[in-house]
């Protein structure tokens, strides 16, 4: 396993990766995004957050980044929300935790202080992520979504670093 900055030609791997939650409300994107999106999405982010991706014999099996938290305020500048996905192949077995200690870590050194998650209340294996990996409850936005015909909960979750 090796963990490195992800790179636009990582698109189409990371994209076959999002695509398992789109279905699902792990995400509220309702299409999956297209690769020359994701390439996009990779080259906007890295340029002022990091942007990670795990690796296993070469394939990229799952990614985490941060972006900006809220909207662009220079009060938020040192805050950022959190994402991350992996392959439903390689979950539960630490990969998720190494790699959110790696972003942790970037982040830390890049001057960050605070981070926050949007998880969809119903996802509890993510909550159960989040809180094993230091996060507190910041608070609830109650029907915030709207995905599959109905109104969903999201959880914010917290970690100062």
């Amino acid at each position: 396993m090796m963990i490195r900055f992800a790179e636009p030609q990582d698109a189409a791997a990371l994209v076959a990766i999002y695509a398992q939650s789109v279905p699902t409300t792990v995400t509220f994107e309702t299409q999956v995004p297209s690769v020359s999106e994701f390439e996009s999405r990779i080259r906007s982010i890295s340029s002022k957050y990091p942007y990670l991706v795990v690796t296993e014999n070469g394939k990229p099996i799952g990614y985490a980044y941060a972006h900006a938290f809220y909207i662009e305020r220079e009060a938020y500048a040192r805050s950022v929300e959190c994402s991350i996905y992996l392959d439903a192949a390689v979950q539960r077995r630490g990969i998720g935790k190494k790699l959110y200690h790696e972003l942790e870590r970037e982040l830390l050194k890049r001057g960050f202080h605070s981070l926050y998650a949007v998880i969809t209340a119903e996802n509890t294996v993510s909550r159960r992520f989040h809180e094993n990996c230091g996060f507190s409850i910041a608070g609830t936005l109650h029907e915030a979504g709207f995905k599959d015909g109905r109104w969903l909960d999201v959880v914010f979750y917290e970690k100062i670093l």
